[in-house]
């Protein structure tokens, strides 16, 4: 559990990382679907060396690639769609608010988790309460603007 909580970490660092070069980025060059790619491409590129220095990247696409997962398929779709969207949002937007509006994803998250996967993930009070504390943060930011 606490690996799991270290990389956790690790996602947000990079992420509130990201979403600052995102801004620049989007400044600079206002090219949403472009920034979108770099990160995708760069996701493939690390999966790829990952699996091929463990030997088993040709097993691994094959395994993928002959038996297509719906549900990997879907999330693919939506995340494009998430990326794409908060690239465009920053166009319009400051970075501080388009991300901390994103940070919403917890509640949607702890939602859609129990109603798909009621069987594999517990609902606590703690993590409610947590979600709901990210709704109040998101709701102050957006009475802000």
């Amino acid at each position: 559990a606490r690996t799991g909580f270290m990389l956790a970490l690790i996602s947000a660092v990079f992420f509130g990382l990201g979403q600052a070069a995102r801004k620049q980025g989007v400044i600079d060059y206002a090219d949403p679907i472009f920034g979108s790619l770099i990160g995708t491409i760069f996701a493939l590129l690390v999966f790829t060396l990952m699996e091929a220095s463990k030997k088993r990247l040709a097993e691994t696409w094959r395994r993928n690639f002959t038996r297509l997962n719906p549900c990997f398929i879907a999330a693919g779709i939506a995340t494009g769609i998430a990326q794409i969207s908060f690239f465009v949002s920053l166009m319009y937007t400051h970075v501080s608010y388009t991300s901390t509006i994103a940070a919403l994803e917890p509640i949607f998250t702890v939602v859609l988790s129990k109603w798909f996967l009621s069987k594999e993930e517990k609902i606590t009070w703690r993590i409610g309460l947590t979600a709901c504390s990210v709704v109040l943060g998101t709701y102050l930011i957006i009475l802000a603007m």
